[in-house]
């Protein structure tokens, strides 16, 4: 069973080869953080002192940023819920429960590997300049997040003060990366389950709605609405690393995320048993 799973899942990545898609995709996320994060290059060549390259940590935690990379992983699964002639034969051949199981883990890799190629690149973007801490968040770092000089070289995010004062940048680069992680999959299996019952639109429709739900969290309603938004639960800074606040901790994050998986991976199981495949093949 397991080999099976793991079978469709590797069948699925290797399919990015021959996607002009996700070729796409990756061409489009690579350019437009080089424009956005090469301002902190010039910074840097201004001031003669190297920056620290971990600058996803805080490009992923802004409000409108967020937005951009989860629209991202939207057209990174544009095409669930995978159904086409070469799906059906791939569910013939290792059933049912097999395939949506193996689809899951993909989801599950393929969010993992888009967000470290994002973390790839913003280190590539400033790697002329950089000098590697996992200790120390350096002069560069402390100034845009303390100082008005991102709007002097017209940096396009903010720096967060409370990301440096509360984690090391190793730990900023783990935890950061295990909450984009959590919502990549998250937005994956939902449209997953959405595009089974309707269709690929409705999918992206729905995810595209969660996404922009956290503006309004953040925005117009009460704490409380922290606990029950996906996105808003992804962003480093708006939670509690010390759980002394009213704000959502880091556990509360991951359980959020994890207990949603392995929910809705037991919902697809369950779809996919009662969905008709033939008549969805396109």
């Amino acid at each position: 069973m397991i080999r099976r799973i793991c079978a469709v899942a590797t069948y699925s990545l290797r399919q990015w080869g021959v996607d002009i898609r996700i070729r796409v995709l990756f061409l489009l996320m690579f350019v437009y953080l080089w424009s956005e994060l090469s301002p902190i290059n010039s910074l840097s060549e201004m001031t003669g002192v190297n920056v620290n390259p971990l600058i996803f940590v805080f490009y992923s935690d802004g409000i409108v940023k967020k937005i951009i990379l989860l629209a991202g992983v939207i057209f990174l699964f544009a095409d669930v819920p995978f159904f086409d002639e070469s799906q059906l034969y791939v569910m013939i051949r290792c059933k049912r429960t097999n395939w949506v199981l193996g689809k899951v883990l993909y989801i599950i890799m393929a969010s993992g590997l888009y967000f470290v190629y994002l973390e790839v690149v913003s280190v590539f973007v400033l790697i002329r300049n950089a000098y590697i801490s996992f200790g120390d968040w350096g002069k560069v770092v402390n100034t845009l997040a303390r100082t008005n000089a991102g709007a002097s070289i017209q940096l396009q995010f903010g720096i967060s003060d409370k990301i440096i004062t509360n984690y090391t940048p190793q730990t900023a680069l783990v935890t950061s990366f295990m909450l984009n992680w959590g919502i990549g999959i998250f937005i994956g299996l939902l449209m997953f389950i959405i595009s089974m019952k309707f269709n690929r639109t409705a999918g992206m429709l729905v995810a595209s709605m969660l996404v922009f739900f956290d503006l309004l969290v953040l925005n117009n309603l009460p704490y409380k609405w922290f606990y029950v938004s996906p996105v808003t639960l992804s962003r480093l800074g708006t939670l509690d690393p010390k759980g002394i606040t009213t704000f959502p901790t880091l556990t509360y994050a991951a359980f959020f995320f994890i207990g949603a998986a392995f929910i809705m991976t037991i919902v697809l199981v369950f779809q996919i048993k009662n969905t008709v495949v033939e008549k969805r093949i396109v």
